[in-house]
């Protein structure tokens, strides 16, 4: 027997709730990377960052200026 479907609502492609990178840098591009820049600054320069939020600031940054 197939398993019941979730209930969770599939939302469709392309949908500002899936994906809120698409819309939110043409929104205010530059407070946007200002609140990135600020969490990608670390409180303990001892303490190294991830690299993925770069990539996303990186991604950001770069669908703004095009």
């Amino acid at each position: 027997t197939a398993p019941p479907p979730p209930l969770v609502p599939q939302s469709p492609p392309g949908s500002p709730q899936r994906s809120p990178w698409v819309f939110v840098p043409y929104q205010s591009p530059q407070g946007i990377l200002s609140k990135c820049l600020q969490w990608l600054q670390p409180r303990d320069s001892t303490s190294p960052r991830p690299q993925v939020p770069k990539i996303l600031l990186s991604k950001a940054s770069s669908s703004s200026h095009q």
